[in-house]
């Protein structure tokens, strides 16, 4: 049986110019997931800032996995 061949990743950095946080919006997505209002940003709103790069690498065409499934490649 022939080896697999390791998929290489390609080296790559993204980034997003002019993301900001204005407070209304940031109150918005507070109240919709439930955290509450604070004085500080719910621990995912980074997460959904960065989704459109990693969205951009996971559907780039030299990214050696295919997007979709790519979370269940093994369970252990």
């Amino acid at each position: 049986m022939p080896r697999r061949v390791r998929p290489v990743l390609p080296s790559r950095e993204l980034s997003r110019a002019g993301v900001g946080l204005d407070r209304d919006r940031v109150t918005a997505y507070a109240r919709v997931c439930g955290f509450g209002v604070r004085g500080t940003i719910p621990v995912t709103y980074p997460y959904v800032a960065a989704f459109p790069l990693q969205v951009a690498l996971l559907t780039a065409p030299d990214f050696p996995f295919a997007a979709l499934g790519t979370v269940h490649l093994t369970n252990r």
